[in-house]
């Protein structure tokens, strides 16, 4: 079905995610390997109390298709989702919960 030609980018800003980071990070790879066939993934710590961020990183340790930034606050969503449009490389961008809600 991949039928969008482009990059797609994807922001997912996460903050104390660590109990589902992990599985959800399989989750959205799996729907864009589906779905198309040049993608990223640019997964957002900001702040974390807790291993969101380590999770995170062990999660993709093996996906180049994957970044995993850190903010050293919590700056909110809408700062979170602001910075991971610096690293971002699509032509399209869009954004997803860490809970994939």
């Amino acid at each position: 079905m991949k039928e969008y030609k482009g990059k797609i980018s994807v922001i997912v800003p996460a903050f104390n995610e660590e109990r589902h980071i992990t599985e959800n990070i399989k989750e959205i790879i799996k729907v864009l390997d589906e779905a198309a066939s040049d993608y990223e993934v640019v997964i957002v710590d900001d702040g974390s109390h807790d291993e969101t961020y380590e999770k995170a990183l062990d999660a993709c340790k093996h996906l180049g298709n994957v970044k995993v930034i850190r903010s050293h606050a919590n700056l909110g969503k809408g700062n979170a989702l602001k910075h991971g449009f610096k690293f971002v490389s699509g032509n399209l961008v869009a954004f997803l919960d860490a809970d994939l809600d």
